[in-house]
């Protein structure tokens, strides 16, 4: 199974976003902003040096995805797996950018750039989405994309 994440330009709080599952629009996220940075080659510069604790949406990228337990949520939730410079990256759901920490919030309806809301039932239904292809043991991943209007500083080398 294939999740794309197509994201917008980020505000002044946040980046909102839209997900989609094979192809298929299914609801609107929310993140941090986006701070990351990358050479010349399109190499990943040390998130250390731009991620802001809190602030910062996770790098651009392919990731696996699984669904198992969350401590912090306690049930079983997805989780984006091997994500540079993070840890417990989720997909969950949220209204602001103070709802998140670096994880993915989905919401059914988006109020302005910054405000989703609806999350639960988009939670829900992505939730069995992922749960019906890893019952088939279809592996699952993201892609997130940056818009292509945002211009990220690049360091040159």
């Amino acid at each position: 199974m294939e999740l794309r994440l197509e994201r917008e330009p980020s505000t002044a709080k946040s980046t909102p976003g839209v997900l989609f599952v094979d192809g298929v629009r299914i609801c609107y996220t929310l993140e941090d902003v986006i701070r990351e940075r990358r050479y010349d080659d399109g190499a990943l510069i040390a998130v250390s040096t731009w991620k802001i604790p809190n602030q910062t949406a996770i790098a651009s990228g392919r990731y696996a995805v699984t669904l198992d337990y969350s401590i912090r949520f306690h049930k079983v939730m997805p989780h984006i797996l091997g994500v540079q410079g993070f840890t417990g990256v989720r997909i969950h759901g949220g209204n602001t950018s103070a709802d998140t920490e670096g994880c993915v919030l989905v919401g059914r309806y988006r109020r302005s750039a910054d405000l989703i809301y609806d999350c639960a039932p988009a939670l829900d239904a992505l939730i069995d989405k992922l749960e019906f292809a890893a019952s088939r043991h279809d592996p699952i991943f993201i892609t997130i994309d940056n818009p292509r209007t945002d211009e990220v500083p690049i360091l040159r080398t």
